[in-house]
């Protein structure tokens, strides 16, 4: 199994472009998808009762097992998530492992 000794995995935020890096060795396919909502246990946002499906962006393999995308737009108050597809084409969402606080 790969390893990765970098300090970048997570979240590089800048008002211009953000970059997402995360390390999944195993993973067959691994999706951001940006949230305008924290959402509720059932999925709607609780100011508009509306479902946020999120969009979704494909990463990148990148290098020792890590996926990374750059997104060139200001995500400032924006909600993300991963989205993983393991080999046995299992998919599941997950919170980013590298964050200091999630919603």
């Amino acid at each position: 199994m790969d390893t990765y000794e970098g300090k970048d995995l997570g979240l590089t935020y800048s008002p211009g472009s953000s970059v997402f890096k995360v390390w999944a060795p195993t993973a067959k396919a691994v999706s951001l998808v940006l949230y305008d909502t924290g959402g509720n246990e059932d999925g709607t946002s609780a100011v508009s009762g509306v479902w946020d499906r999120g969009q979704i962006l494909q990463m990148q393999p990148w290098a020792q097992g890590v996926w990374q995308i750059k997104v060139r737009e200001d995500l400032n108050g924006k909600y993300y998530m991963y989205r993983v597809t393991s080999e046995e084409g299992e998919v599941q969402e997950v919170a980013d492992p590298y964050a200091t606080a999630v919603s």
